[in-house]
């Protein structure tokens, strides 16, 4: 779990993560998620966090979904999600 890159000129930072197979559907990627978005929108850089997931992937939809992202509009032919500082 970590950044694709530093935050663009807006902010905006892309997070990505791949999980062992062994590990999934325990919780573990949702937890580590809210708490490297916490990390990172604590930090005065970071205005938003950008997650680009493949449509056909709905356990990572469902990560993000539970760590608080929001739909966005497509990103080609991905779905977008996004978190903002509360």
């Amino acid at each position: 779990m970590g950044f694709h890159g530093p935050p663009d000129e807006n902010g905006c930072a892309e997070v990505g993560y791949d999980l062992a197979e062994a590990a999934r559907g325990r919780g573990y990627a949702t937890e580590a998620l809210r708490s490297l978005s916490r990390w990172a929108l604590g930090r005065p850089e970071v205005t938003s966090l950008l997650a680009v997931i493949e449509p056909t992937n709905t356990a990572s939809q469902g990560v993000v979904t539970r760590a608080g992202y929001v739909r966005l509009p497509d990103r080609d032919a991905n779905h977008a999600y996004g978190l903002h500082p509360a």
